[in-house]
């Protein structure tokens, strides 16, 4: 037995008003409860919500890092291409002159 339930028993047998009054504390602390294990619902669905936002970054985040990797491959791709591109356009002219 809780404290909160000792005091409750021990009010309980004192008067009519104190019965009220009781009653009234009881109403409130009920109403309290239910707000509190509110607040939780409501602060664990918050930390899911933030979990699968985490989730979600860090997976646009790869797929960010993948595609400067792709770019980066493809511009060095290009730069090595106009390369011999440009070899091979000097080789002709050289042919031709």
């Amino acid at each position: 037995m809780t404290e909160f339930e000792t005091n409750l028993q021990l009010l309980e047998q004192s008067s009519p008003e104190l019965i009220v009054t009781l009653n009234e504390l009881r109403v409130s602390h009920d109403r309290m409860q239910k707000r509190l294990e509110a607040a939780e619902k409501y602060s664990n669905e918050a930390k899911l919500l933030i979990s699968e936002q985490n989730r979600s970054l860090q997976k646009l985040s790869e797929k960010i890092r993948h595609q400067q990797k792709v770019q980066r491959r493809r511009e060095i791709q290009d730069k090595g291409w106009g390369f011999a591109a440009g070899i091979v356009t000097a080789k002709l002219v050289e042919k031709i002159s």
